[in-house]
């Protein structure tokens, strides 16, 4: 096993803590890597299928004169996940679909597509996918994580205007799909009045929901409340090596520098697979 499969914050060769969007990117990228499903499909996809599914979860294409990419729907809504829906984009000429047909070709029914595992858009925005995210350059890394920067709302709450398109619904539900602490919302905010009254309303609105976490998620996050990213790596870290036998663990652990005892294993273990199941990875 590379020590880029398990020794995340490696020092001088691993991610920056001080870089939270390349560790939040990283996070999605190495738990899809769990899905064997979704490694074969995106590894099918044309360079063509890529651009255009990202450019999707983008909210608009970057080039489109050069991609053929012609979305119809308006918005910028945005998802760290792609959407496998064609109904309210017109591909790319080197794409054969039709309105309201099978997403890319993939899949036989559209029941496979809705128990499909939740696809990550730096999967498809990463070339060298799916090699481990550490196994490319810093200046790749950096170009992607800049290219889905604006996929991880860290500091703010995803909003959009109301009513929804079927495209923008699709993107929402794979999203929320993806983790199992989302929840959508509809919000009528009047516009007319003052921002302090807006706020009010909306921390009276936040204090009286009743959002049951468990303890793993709850140790997931950070004091500030936010997904603590380096804890959630360190648990897929350790999911990987409990996966190994015990003489073949040890030698990782040396090799890689990366070491943890058998009762932190076990217990990192557990909250990894109950994300990776959640997710629909394993």
């Amino acid at each position: 096993m590379k020590w880029q499969a398990v020794h995340f914050f490696k020092p001088a060769h691993g991610l920056s803590r001080h870089e939270p969007i390349e560790m939040a990117a990283c996070l999605d990228y190495e738990q899809a890597l769990e899905s064997k499903r979704l490694v074969d499909l995106v590894v099918s996809l044309s360079s063509a299928e890529k651009q255009w599914m990202l450019a999707r979860a983008l909210g608009s294409p970057s080039k489109p004169a050069q991609q053929g990419l012609q979305p119809t729907r308006s918005g910028g809504l945005r998802s760290r996940f792609v959407s496998l829906g064609v109904s309210d984009y017109e591909a790319p000429a080197s794409i054969t679909v039709e309105r309201g047909s099978l997403p890319l070709g993939k899949f036989q029914s559209w029941e496979e597509v809705v128990s499909f595992p939740p696809i990550p858009a730096v999967c498809v925005a990463a070339h060298w996918f799916p090699k481990h995210w550490l196994e490319a350059p810093l200046k790749d890394r950096r170009a992607v994580a800049n290219q889905v920067r604006a996929l991880y709302p860290i500091d703010r709450f995803a909003a959009v205007p109301f009513p929804l398109n079927e495209e923008e619904s699709s993107l929402w539900i794979e999203t929320v799909k993806a983790d199992r602490n989302t929840r959508l919302y509809v919000i009528a905010v009047d516009h007319s009045e003052p921002r302090s009254a807006v706020m009010y309303k909306l921390a009276r609105w936040l204090k009286d929901q009743k959002v049951d976490v468990s303890v793993e998620d709850r140790r997931a996050r950070s004091r500030k409340g936010k997904v603590n990213v380096p804890a959630c790596l360190d648990d897929l870290a350790c999911y990987r090596l409990s996966s190994l036998d015990s003489l073949k663990r040890e030698k990782t652990m040396d090799d890689t520098g990366f070491r943890r005892s058998a009762a932190r294993l076990s217990t990192a273990k557990r909250r990894a697979e109950k994300r990776l199941r959640a997710l629909n990875y394993i």
